[in-house]
């Protein structure tokens, strides 16, 4: 069960992608809260990105 929460923004970009991926992998008591306009340059159904 998550314990820690941290917020990510323009997670659904390029760099903000693989920082969610890297840390929850490393960090599984994690829970990340991604916050992102959704412009031409975050697009969640190209990275496998649930919400």
């Amino acid at each position: 069960m998550p314990t820690n929460t941290i917020l990510v923004t323009g997670g659904t970009g390029f760099i903000g992608t693989n920082f969610i991926r890297n840390t929850l992998s490393k960090r599984s008591d994690l829970c990340i809260v991604n916050l992102d306009a959704l412009t031409y340059a975050g697009n969640p159904g190209k990275k496998g990105v649930t919400s």
